[in-house]
């Protein structure tokens, strides 16, 4: 790992336990803004955004997931915080694995939302056809791609045009390593990590990949792919299911979100 780096960051409220909470590929810490809202009345909320992300400039040769956690390790140490419910969104998944699997002493609760297994376990296979897909000028127009079929329908058309904006600012050179970095950790560590977490887990699912590839929204009781894989190594998780809704399911149905953490939370006796 490359040294930590200080985070933009968001630090409000009081009370214990503090809610960490870490934003997907291409994101900022704003993803988290109605949860940061309805927490921190009550309890310390902390919103980081990523190294590579909103606006740093290139770091592409220090993206990996492993750095990621570690710059929010670092900022979480150097705050004193020793209990806290760490979630992630998307690719944030992978990074709060890491955190976890990086400091045990401080993680006591986490959440995953809206995960995937992007190398579809085949590394080589996965990273072939990335490659393929965004050759000759299409990295660019492949993310465009990537973030319009996040939603479904123009019900969210400008939280879409936002996040598809938003998105393409992102530097190519770290948006490809960020991806071949997730690729690589979902291939190498993923399995190996999930079976090692102990502490009470939420898994929050709106999307799911069918056959082909193609993220799309569950459908009504469907449990879908990503949750599917966290059951069968995690026996700790529980889930929260939401069907019709696209990938930003915190801005999509925040009131449902922040029910369904606090829910959990209060069950596993985390708050």
């Amino acid at each position: 790992m490359t040294a930590t780096v200080e985070l933009k960051h968001v630090d409000q409220g009081q009370g214990d336990p503090t809610f960490v909470l870490v934003h997907g590929l291409c994101c900022d810490l704003s993803d988290w803004q109605p949860q940061l809202e309805a927490f921190a009345p009550t309890y310390r909320v902390i919103t980081p955004t990523l190294r590579g992300h909103g606006g740093d400039g290139s770091a592409a040769d220090t993206l990996s997931m492993e750095n990621l956690a570690a710059d929010v390790v670092a900022l979480l140490r150097a705050k004193g915080v020793t209990n806290a419910i760490v979630a992630g969104h998307s690719m944030g998944t992978r990074v709060v694995h890491e955190v976890l699997h990086q400091a045990p002493d401080i993680v006591k609760g986490l959440i995953l939302v809206d995960g995937s297994d992007s190398a579809f376990g085949d590394l080589d296979a996965a990273i072939a056809s990335f490659e393929a897909a965004t050759a000759d000028g299409q990295l660019k127009p492949w993310l465009q791609s990537l973030f319009e079929i996040m939603f479904y329908g123009d019900r969210f058309a400008e939280l879409r045009d936002a996040c598809v904006a938003r998105a393409l600012r992102m530097p190519d050179e770290n948006l490809r390593s960020l991806y071949r970095n997730m690729m690589t950790w979902d291939a190498t560590k993923g399995e190996v990590q999930m079976r090692a977490i102990t502490v009470p887990t939420l898994v929050i699912q709106s999307t799911t990949r069918g056959e082909d590839g193609v993220r799309r929204a569950l459908d009504e009781g469907e449990m879908g792919h990503y949750p599917d894989l966290v059951k069968s190594r995690n026996t700790q998780a529980e889930f929260a299911l939401l069907a019709g809704h696209g990938h930003f399911t915190g801005l999509e149905a925040p009131a449902w979100t922040n029910e369904a953490i606090m829910t959990w939370a209060k069950r596993s006796g985390l708050v």
